[in-house]
């Protein structure tokens, strides 16, 4: 079974912009309603 865990949200693209940081790696990032979502995907038991 797989669990979505939201690890960042509602960062907005201005603000990933602005911030002139890089998106974490490990994380997927989906853009919703000009909402950015980073999330990762936990294997559970």
């Amino acid at each position: 079974m797989t669990r979505l865990r939201i690890t960042k949200q509602r960062y907005t693209l201005g603000n990933v912009i602005g911030s002139g940081k890089p998106l974490a790696s490990p994380d997927t990032a989906v853009t919703f309603n000009s909402t950015i979502y980073l999330f990762s995907l936990e294997k559970t038991q």
